[in-house]
């Protein structure tokens, strides 16, 4: 395995705007003031302008996307909200799935082969899929941290889903073929962990448990079952949502999500699930072939 600092480092432009962003969401969390979240934010906009990364195609997107997750959630018209939300959600999803036009997103890695006998893994650090937990863990309210409520629960609740993840994710994994024991220690795990948590993790659980499994649960909060039934649509949806890797990683990615959204359902913040989804992240990247072998898709 070899991989190269020098290329990572020496791109100072796009090093400068992905760190700014990185900022922002930092910031979400050291800051409870508007006026610094948005400035922190719309300086890494500004950057990724200059940079090159963001058109004004791209801005202007991106300005539509940020009002419509306010109005989402802090419009006092009931159907105004209901109307931003559902504008949110379907932009959301295809911010999953296909690029944002006027938006470049930053090739880190490219096609690295980890192990010798795992497929090649490409990083990408993304400006628009960000987007998606940025906005929500800023606009969401009580269902993040950054707004409210004590970290001791959620960060004991996302220790356990992790291990009870963990503990089902791996004989299945195996019985799968999906992955063998390859423990390593890579030069570049500090970046890969800030890209999945900020910008893979933060994202994904902030479209399936932020917004789908807490709207399908508030539609059924009546019904004994309905969280239940919510937290099991929402973990097929996200396992359907993983499709280009393969049926077997459906499979994983159905089971994992159970355990996401569980964390969620028990801790009430979006924080528990992000928190476990990267915890099973880590584990499968630091102990197992990553992000499989290529027997699996023989």
């Amino acid at each position: 395995m070899i991989y190269s600092f020098s290329s990572f480092f020496n791109n100072h432009f796009a090093l400068a705007t992905f760190s700014l962003l990185l900022l922002a969401f930092i910031n979400m969390y050291l800051f409870k003031n508007n006026y610094v979240r948005f400035g922190t934010f719309f300086s890494a906009m500004v950057l990724g302008i200059i940079t090159g990364f963001i058109d004004l195609l791209g801005f202007g997107l991106i300005v539509f996307y940020c009002a419509l997750f306010y109005l989402s959630y802090h419009a006092k018209n009931k159907w105004l909200r209901k109307g931003a939300f559902l504008v949110v959600l379907m932009c959301s999803v295809a911010i999953m799935l296909v690029p944002v036009p006027g938006i470049e997103n930053w090739q880190a890695i490219n096609r690295l082969y980890i192990t010798e006998d795992a497929i090649p893994y490409s990083m990408y650090f993304t400006f628009d899929k960000s987007l998606i937990g940025l906005f929500f863990i800023w606009f969401c309210g009580y269902h993040s941290l950054a707004n409210e409520g004590k970290w001791k629960p959620a960060l004991k609740i996302a220790a356990k889903s992790g291990l009870i993840a963990i503990a089902l994710l791996l004989p299945l994994t195996f019985a799968l073929g999906y992955v063998k024991f390859d423990v390593k220690l890579t030069p570049f795990f500090f970046l890969w962990a800030i890209n999945n948590l900020f910008f893979v993790s933060i994202a994904e659980e902030a479209l399936f448990r932020g917004m789908i499994q807490q709207t399908l649960m508030s539609w059924w909060q009546n019904y004994k079952v309905g969280k239940w039934v919510a937290l099991v649509i929402t973990a097929s949806l996200f396992g359907a949502a993983h499709f280009k890797g393969g049926y077997k990683y459906m499979i994983l990615a159905s089971v994992a999500g159970l355990l996401y959204g569980y964390a969620y359902i028990r801790a009430k913040k979006i924080e528990a699930s992000i928190l476990t989804h990267f915890m099973v992240n880590s584990v499968h990247f630091v102990f197992f072939t990553y992000p499989a072998l290529a027997s699996a898709f023989e």
